[in-house]
């Protein structure tokens, strides 16, 4: 009787570290696989790379294009630049910037009733492929027609300022 039990708490014992190892086993997996996650999804793949701030920036754009069209229905012509709309309270401070604190390209007609203004996003370089363009009128508004020898004031898809 006295073998039995000790075989038997020798099987227990056995069964205890088994289990304890397997919760400990599983611990460290549960912990890996949430840091893999965590460190996955701070590293960009190129894919998704800057997504947010391209959205971020175009929100941005839209409430300059507002803040534009506005001005124009107070003055009937659009501004010289930006500064003045910030001065005059249409654009709070640094709102002439975009999400990488670049200043946005922004050109008047000579005529002043139109403007192009953009971004030329996270590579601040204009002509690439991460520009931004404005959100509302998209064609009327871009820096990024091909070909643009046309006059502003005209309804084509290609825009010179003058």
């Amino acid at each position: 009787m006295i073998e039995q039990e000790k075989k038997t708490k020798g099987v227990l014992e056995i069964v205890r570290k088994i289990v304890s190892f397997i919760v400990y086993a599983f611990g460290i997996v549960c912990i890996i696989v949430l840091a893999l996650f965590l460190i996955s999804s701070l590293i960009p793949d190129g894919h998704g790379c800057g997504r947010g701030e391209n959205e971020s920036c175009r929100a941005s754009l839209r409430g300059v294009q507002s803040a534009l069209e506005l001005f124009y229905t107070h003055y009937k012509y659009y501004p010289e630049n930006t500064q003045i709309m910030i001065v005059e309270g249409y654009l709070q401070e640094n709102g002439d910037k975009d999400t990488w604190g670049n200043a946005y390209k922004y050109e008047r007609s000579s005529d002043k009733s139109n403007y192009k203004i953009g971004s030329a996003g996270e590579d601040k370089k204009f002509g690439t492929d991460d520009d931004i363009e404005p959100p509302i009128n998209t064609k009327r508004h871009t820096f990024k027609i091909a070909g643009s020898d046309a006059d502003l004031t005209g309804e084509s898809n290609e825009i010179q300022i003058k």
